[in-house]
């Protein structure tokens, strides 16, 4: 881990407030998750997924960042729903009107 230049952070398990970075991400966490079950009223357990989906592919509000955390465990950008939607292109309204009329006139 030194030459990644990272290092271990030891806290006692019952002493949350002693490990700051993971007090901040369960507040976010739980507020994210009050406001999504506040509007559509489902179950904690299946709005969890889609909240942390969205938590971990956002980019951070700090200076400089310029990736999100799944960015940085994936190696390269996140494929989410609406990203693959950019991908399928709308058909061409004059080639759908001239198939609907080869397919009325081939009618038997």
């Amino acid at each position: 881990m030194e030459k990644l230049g990272s290092s271990s952070l030891f806290t006692s398990s019952y002493r949350p407030e002693s490990n700051g970075i993971i007090e901040r991400f369960h507040r976010t966490l739980k507020n994210s998750l009050d406001s999504i079950l506040n509007l559509e009223g489902d179950s904690w357990k299946e709005t969890l997924p889609f909240v942390t989906l969205g938590l971990r592919s956002t980019i951070p509000a700090i200076p400089g960042s310029t990736f999100s955390s799944m960015h940085y465990v994936l190696g390269s950008a996140p494929r989410l729903p609406l990203s693959l939607n950019k991908r399928a292109s709308a058909p061409n309204n004059k080639k759908l009107f001239q198939s609907s009329n080869e397919i009325k006139y081939a009618q038997p």
